[in-house]
């Protein structure tokens, strides 16, 4: 039989092209979402993660403060200690409290709380964090059993 007698066979070989031309774009293209969608929850990770180095800066920085100022609890007010201080890669923030009273200069024994904000490009982190910087740091040592028992 002749190709020019068979008109339903001219377009078979062609079809053919292009059915395999649209599964093999369609496989480039979910490939090309596959990687962009990658690349942005990776973006995401990133910045949350350095959201979260950036408190646990707030919460360092607070706590240098307090080491480089030994009457801390008097110069220091509750509050933020600090706003949108810049790091290289974000801000942060600290308030700085006395969960029992609110007030940080009656007594050096207290407990201090710190509660730092954060963050880096669009995303945000807190971290919270307390410490006792009392004047005698040795407090431990008051209790320690004697050797006479």
């Amino acid at each position: 039989m002749n190709r020019k007698n068979n008109p339903r066979r001219c377009g078979g070989v062609y079809i053919a092209v292009l059915g395999t031309s649209l599964i093999v774009a369609l496989l480039g293209l979910s490939a090309l979402l596959g990687q962009r969608i990658q690349n942005r929850m990776l973006v995401a990770t990133t910045n949350i993660r350095q959201a979260q180095l950036n408190a646990n800066s707030a919460v360092e920085l607070a706590l240098l403060t307090m080491k480089l100022d030994v009457n801390w609890r008097n110069s220091a007010a509750n509050g933020d200690w600090f706003a949108n201080r810049g790091t290289m890669t974000g801000t942060c923030t600290v308030n700085v409290t006395d969960p029992l009273d609110s007030d940080l200069a009656d007594n050096a024994d207290d407990r201090s709380l710190f509660e730092a904000l954060a963050s880096a490009a669009t995303r945000s982190s807190a971290a919270k964090s307390s410490s006792t910087r009392s004047a005698n740091p040795w407090t431990c040592c008051a209790l320690a059993p004697t050797p006479e028992g």
